[in-house]
C-alpha cells in the first residue's frame, strides 16, 4: 500500500556541521521524487534519516499518518536499494529475491509467490538458479530491485542505483524504472547527482545544495524557472551563463544592463537593483556584423523573464540579487 511521505524540519549535525538543515518536504503517494544536487550536499545523509539509518537530530518524518522518525529500519514499511548491489554471493538469484521474507518467517508459499511475481516483472525468471557472479551488472541491479520489490513496502528508497553501470546499461535501466513505477503506482524517493537521471525519471525533482532544498517542481519548471542562481548554473549542460547586471528603467520602459549587454524587457517603472542576468547557451544566436550592435535584443519570441530572488536558505546563491532572467533568450548582439 502505498503512502505519502513527510519531512517536517528534519535536520542532521555531525558535531558543527549541519549535513541536513530544516528540511521540509511532501512528496506524494505515488511521486518518483529524485533528490538531485552536488556531491556533499546532504541528500544521501536525508535519504539514510528516511529510512532509519541514521537518526535526525531535529525534525519529524511521517509515513502517512504515522511518525516513524524514531521507529527501526525494519519496522518502517520501507524498501532501500543501495548503490552496491549488496546480494549474497553463496545464494541463488531466487534466494536472494526471498532472503528477507524468510527472515521475517513470511509462510513458503507466500515467498514463492512473490519471488515469482518480482522474478516477471524485472524478466528474472530465466536467472533464478544462477548465483550473483554469474550475471551481469544490469541483472545484478535488477535482483537488488526484486528484492526490495517483493517487500511490497509503502515506499522505495533508491540511492544512486545505476551509479555502476555503463551508459547503454544505465539508458535501458532508466526506462525499466520508469515502467516499473507506472506498474507499481507507488512512492519512490531517488537520489543521484545525474541531471539526466532526474531530468528523465523524475515527476518531481528536489534540488539541493548545502544540507538545504533549494527548489522543489517538476523537471520542466526546474529547468525553465529556476527559483536561483544556484540552480539557474546547476541545472544544464553546458549550464546557464550567469552575469552581475543591473535592472532600471529607460523611457517607461524595463531594461537589463551588463557588461556590453543591454537586454530590452517590458513597459514599467520598477525601482531600479542588482539582478542577475541567466541566458541559455541553446538559445544564443550569432548575428551578422552589419546589425551587430553589442547589445543583446529580444527574438521573434517574447522574453521571458522571472525576478525570483535569493532563496534566505540558499548559502551558494547571489545575495540580494534576483535572477533576471531564466530562459528562451537570444542574443543577437555576437559577431562570426
Amino acid at each position: 500500500m502505498k503512502a505519502a511521505i513527510r519531512l517536517e524540519g528534519l535536520g542532521m549535525r555531525f558535531g558543527t556541521t549541519a549535513a541536513v538543515a530544516g528540511v521540509d518536504l511532501d512528496i506524494a503517494g505515488d511521486d518518483f521524487l529524485v533528490l538531485l544536487g552536488p556531491s556533499g550536499c546532504g541528500k544521501t545523509t536525508l535519504l539514510r534519516m528516511i529510512a532509519g539509518l541514521l537518526r535526525p537530530t531535529e525534525g519529524r518524518i511521517l509515513l502517512g499518518d504515522r511518525d516513524i522518525t524514531h521507529l527501526p529500519p525494519r519496522d518502517r514499511d520501507l524498501a532501500m536499494v543501495f548503490q552496491s548491489y549488496a546480494l549474497y554471493p553463496h545464494l541463488t538469484v531466487e534466494r536472494n529475491l526471498g532472503f528477507g521474507l524468510g527472515v521475517r518467517r513470511t509462510p513458503k508459499a507466500e515467498v514463492r509467490r512473490r519471488v515469482r511475481e518480482a522474478a516477471a516483472l524485472l524478466d528474472l525468471e530465466p536467472l533464478l538458479a544462477r548465483r550473483p557472479k554469474e550475471l551481469s551488472g544490469g541483472q545484478r541491479q535488477r535482483v537488488a530491485l526484486g528484492r526490495a520489490i517483493v517487500r511490497e513496502p509503502r515506499a522505495f528508497l533508491m540511492d544512486e542505483p545505476l551509479s555502476n553501470l555503463d551508459a547503454k546499461l544505465r539508458a535501458s535501466t532508466r526506462t525499466e524504472l520508469i515502467r516499473l513505477h507506472r506498474r507499481l503506482a507507488t512512492t519512490f524517493v531517488y537520489v543521484t547527482h545525474d541531471q539526466i537521471d532526474a531530468m528523465t525519471m523524475a515527476t518531481r525533482v528536489a534540488v539541493m545544495n548545502g544540507g538545504r532544498i533549494e527548489q522543489v517542481g517538476t523537471p520542466v519548471q526546474i529547468y525553465d524557472e529556476p527559483a536561483t542562481t544556484f540552480v539557474a548554473g546547476f541545472m544544464g549542460a553546458p549550464p546557464m551563463n550567469l552575469l552581475d547586471a543591473h535592472l532600471r528603467a529607460d523611457d517607461g520602459r524595463l531594461a537589463v544592463h551588463a557588461t556590453d549587454v543591454h537586454v530590452p524587457l517590458w513597459a514599467g517603472t520598477d525601482a531600479a537593483r542588482d539582478v542577475v542576468l541567466g541566458v541559455r547557451p541553446e538559445h544564443l544566436r550569432v548575428a551578422r556584423p552589419a546589425t551587430a550592435d553589442r547589445s543583446c535584443a529580444a527574438s521573434s519570441r517574447s522574453w521571458r523573464t522571472s525576478a525570483a530572488r535569493r532563496s534566505p536558505r540558499s548559502p551558494s546563491a547571489t545575495r540580494g540579487r534576483p535572477c533576471a532572467a531564466r530562459d528562451r533568450w537570444a542574443c543577437a548582439s555576437a559577431t562570426p
